[in-house]
């Protein structure tokens, strides 16, 4: 079982240096023999809010300095990969957050056989 997370910069700057991801996969078996892939992926700006130049920190997008804006798209096995959900108690602490703590707009599609969510 396979599966992957791409990252892509959409806040025009070079803020990626400053990107920490850290990811946990596991697998669980329902009784009917049939597996779920559950991936909880938490992404992690470290970006300094001053001291580096506008094309590093800053952003053309209208964000304060040192503010990441990302296309996060989750790859998993053909048909298996839901919609980012969060197991977590706070609302800003789940992946699939705006930084104010909205849910993230996400939508899922089929590229190449293999289903994708894009947040």
């Amino acid at each position: 079982m396979g599966f992957s997370v791409s990252v892509s910069n959409a806040g025009g700057n070079e803020i990626d240096a400053f990107l920490r991801r850290d990811v946990e996969l596991s697998v669980a078996q329902a009784g009917d023999g049939t597996a779920r892939l559950i991936a909880d992926v938490t992404l992690h700006n470290d970006a300094p809010p001053s001291g580096l130049p506008a094309q590093v920190i800053g952003n053309r997008v209208g964000r304060p300095p040192a503010t990441s804006r990302l296309r996060v798209t989750f790859w998993g096995p053909p048909l298996t990969l839901d919609r980012p959900r969060s197991t977590a108690p706070s609302p800003a602490s789940s992946p699939a957050r705006r930084p104010d703590g909205m849910p993230a707009p996400s939508t899922s599609t089929s590229l190449r056989g293999r289903r994708c969510t894009i947040a």
